[in-house]
C-alpha cells in the first residue's frame, strides 16, 4: 500500500478540517470505550476474603485449603454445600481477624462464590474449623482493568489514525474530492466585516420589531375578548 501523500499542499485547508473533525470523533469514541470496557468483568485469579471467629489459638496459614459453604439449592436440606474451593497464598493478620488471599478458586457448576455464607479452612495437619466473613470478598483480577481500557482506546485511536491519513493525505479518490471542495470554497464571495456587522443589526433590529408587534396584537385581543366576556377580568 502506498503511504506517500497525493498531491502534497493542494486542499490544505480542506484537508486540516476533515482530519480534525473526523479525528474529534475517533477521540470521542476511544472515550466512550473507555467508559464502556469498565464494565467488563475480567477473570480473577483469587480472591480475598476477610474471615474472624478461628479458634483461639489457631491461624490460617499458607497452604491450608479453604472451602465457600453456601446453602443447599434443595429448598427441604438444611445442610451447606461447597461451592468453591481453593489454597490460601497469603494470610494478613488484621485487629479483626484475618485477610486470606486466595489461589484461583475451583468453582462448582451453576455456582458463585459470592453465594458462600459460610467457611472452612482445612490445615495442613489439624482438624478443619469454621470461620466467617466480616467484610466483603473481593476477587483479585487477572491484570489491572486499567490495561485492558487503555489497550482498547489505543487501539481505537491507532486504527482511526491510519485510517485518516490514509483517506485524508494518500486516498486519491477523496483527496481529489478534498482538493476539488477547497477550490470551490476558494470562490466563494464572503461578506466583509461591514457587511456581517449590519446584516446582524438588521437581524436583531426587525426581531425586536416583530417582537412588539406581536405583543401589541396580543395585548389588544386580550383587552377586547375581555370586554366581550370571553376572558374574565384580572
Amino acid at each position: 500500500m502506498n503511504f506517500r501523500l497525493y498531491k502534497p499542499g493542494q486542499g490544505y485547508w480542506m484537508r486540516v478540517i476533515a482530519a480534525a473533525f473526523f479525528g474529534t470523533l475517533m477521540l470521542a469514541a476511544a472515550a466512550w470505550l473507555w467508559n464502556e470496557s469498565e464494565a467488563i468483568e475480567l477473570p480473577s485469579k483469587g480472591y480475598t476474603i476477610p474471615v474472624e471467629g478461628f479458634p483461639s489459638g489457631v491461624t490460617p496459614g499458607v497452604g491450608d485449603r479453604i472451602s465457600l459453604m453456601a446453602e443447599s439449592a434443595d429448598p427441604a436440606s438444611t445442610e451447606l454445600v461447597s461451592v468453591a474451593s481453593g489454597t490460601i497464598a497469603i494470610t494478613e493478620l488484621t485487629a479483626s481477624g484475618a485477610t486470606l488471599t486466595t489461589n484461583k478458586l475451583s468453582v462448582a457448576s451453576g455456582r458463585d462464590p459470592f453465594d458462600a455464607v459460610r467457611f472452612t479452612i482445612t490445615p495442613a495437619s489439624g482438624s478443619p474449623y469454621e470461620v466467617r466473613l466480616y467484610g466483603t470478598l473481593r476477587p483479585i483480577e487477572l491484570f489491572e482493568k486499567m490495561y485492558l481500557q487503555a489497550g482498547l482506546a489505543a487501539t481505537v485511536i491507532l486504527v482511526g489514525s491510519i485510517l485518516i491519513f490514509y483517506y485524508v493525505g494518500v486516498n486519491p479518490r477523496s483527496g481529489e474530492f478534498l482538493i476539488a471542495t477547497d477550490g470551490e470554497m476558494k470562490k466563494v464571495n464572503w461578506s466583509t466585516r461591514k457587511e456581517v456587522v449590519g446584516s446582524t443589526w438588521v437581524v436583531v433590529t426587525t426581531c425586536f420589531l416583530m417582537a412588539g408587534v406581536l405583543f401589541v396584537i396580543d395585548f389588544v385581543f386580550k383587552e377586547f375578548f375581555t370586554i366581550l366576556g370571553v376572558f374574565e377580568k384580572l
